[in-house]
């Protein structure tokens, strides 16, 4: 979630969360019910807190079932107001919004065995791409403040308790395994409620939508560890190098880490290397791509950043798929194409005028890509540039008949009779030849 720009709503509402508990452990539920809210707006999946809170009281502080409530009411009324308004849920059919939410459902045993999986980085199959040699080395470095915050803790455990901690000591106490016990139950319920959306239609399955429910459920397993201190240090190494495995392990899961870091990689060439080569296009310039690598996050919408690596807020951008011709009332500017290609980068495939000869010595795939263009052009209903492409085409081989033949059906779009004649009349002479 650091890594990818995405996972900062799960990070704000995982903080805001743990702030909502951290205020009903002090009973202050104002600021509980303002931290509910804010966790609320980050991610839908902290509408579990209210169910978290009464677990904290129903089996840590338990108060009757009537102070539970008027500690609680503040948070309820949040989460009912936000249900209300939420554009899938209740804005949807109160307020007649259209907004769809996902529908993919994941059965509940595979939710189950991926949770239980996730809680040791083993929900997916370890295959680091390029060995174990870097994950590991990499995990070693992690484990070091871990095992150090473990220490920190495991040493705690050898000073006598505070006259502040005792008289912090849980209603009902009486001794420590009962405590304990206690703790373990709040654990289990919270990792319990934490999980219950993943039972809900979404998108897919994705590990760190368990994340907070996870919290609660290591808070369970920890009570389980405390009499088996000696294991502590192993299995936090353990899961470190586990998780470094993961991170390394290609996936085509786009809230995967490996995946992020690849786009990041690829992202970061195709950026440099446009710039370079189209360092100051004009204002309100289209750019037009083919050949981009799958699953790299490279052109979303009409092409965001583009504006955002130009500092150009005219400029759009897309695939050769989503070409259109400009409206004529539209602002006037230059509608660029580019091809990638993995050895040389960015290849711009020129409408205007230039040397084909000199072209095609540097790029073989010179008269490929500009019968891709020229193709782009006619269905985009450019048929006057989708010419300019088939006369350079005919120029560049004046043995085919071919071009000259499509140059006049853009002609004939344009309703250009004339001009239609003659070109029809030269695919017709090299045609009988």
């Amino acid at each position: 979630l650091v890594t990818w720009i995405a996972g900062v709503q799960d990070l704000w509402m995982m903080l805001f969360s743990l702030g909502a508990l951290h205020a009903i452990t002090r009973d202050r539920p104002m600021w509980a019910a303002l931290a509910l809210l804010v966790a609320l707006s980050s991610k839908e999946t902290a509408i579990v807190l209210p169910a978290v809170a009464v677990a904290w009281y129903a089996v840590i502080q338990r108060p009757p079932w009537r102070e539970v409530l008027a500690r609680t009411w503040l948070l309820w009324t949040v989460a009912l107001l936000w249900l209300l308004i939420h554009p899938t849920l209740g804005a949807r059919r109160w307020f007649g919004t259209a907004e769809a939410g996902p529908n993919h459902i994941v059965p509940p045993l595979e939710v189950g065995r991926s949770l239980l999986l996730a809680l040791a980085n083993l929900d997916v199959r370890l295959r680091p791409e390029h060995g174990w040699v870097g994950p590991l080395g990499r995990g070693l470095l992690g484990t070091v403040p871990l095992m150090a915050l473990a220490l920190w803790g495991l040493r705690q455990r050898e000073h006598p308790p505070s006259a502040s901690s005792q008289a912090a000591r849980l209603p009902g106490d009486q001794g420590a395994l009962p405590r304990a016990r206690r703790v373990a139950v709040f654990g289990v319920c919270w990792a319990g409620l934490g999980w219950l959306p993943l039972l809900l239609p979404s998108l897919r399955w994705h590990a760190y939508y368990a994340l907070f429910g996870m919290l609660g459920a290591w808070m369970a397993i920890a009570v389980l560890l405390k009499r088996e201190s000696r294991v502590v240090l192993p299995l936090i190494m353990i899961l470190v190098l586990l998780r470094a495995g993961r991170a390394a392990t290609p996936s085509h899961d786009w809230g995967e880490e490996s995946y992020i870091r690849r786009a990041g990689e690829f992202l970061t060439v195709m950026r440099s290397d446009l710039l370079a080569k189209q360092p100051h296009p004009t204002q309100h310039s289209r750019f037009y791509f083919d050949g981009v690598p799958s699953e790299v996050g490279f052109l979303v919408g009409d092409g965001p950043v583009l504006r955002i690596w130009y500092g150009d807020s005219t400029m759009t951008g897309g695939f050769y798929r989503d070409f259109r011709a400009r409206d004529a009332r539209a602002a006037k500017g230059e509608d660029r194409f580019f091809r990638y290609d993995t050895t040389t980068g960015w290849i711009e495939v020129v409408v205007g005028a230039e040397d084909p000869s000199a072209v095609r010595r540097r790029d073989p795939r010179w008269a490929g890509d500009h019968e891709l263009v020229a193709l782009t052009l006619a269905l985009g209903g450019d048929w006057h540039s989708a010419e300019t492409q088939y006369a350079k085409l005919s120029d560049a081989f004046p043995d085919s008949a071919a071009y000259p033949y499509y140059a006049a059906l853009m002609a004939v779009a344009q309703g250009d009779s004339l001009t239609a004649q003659r070109w029809r009349a030269r695919a017709l002479s090299l045609q009988a030849r």
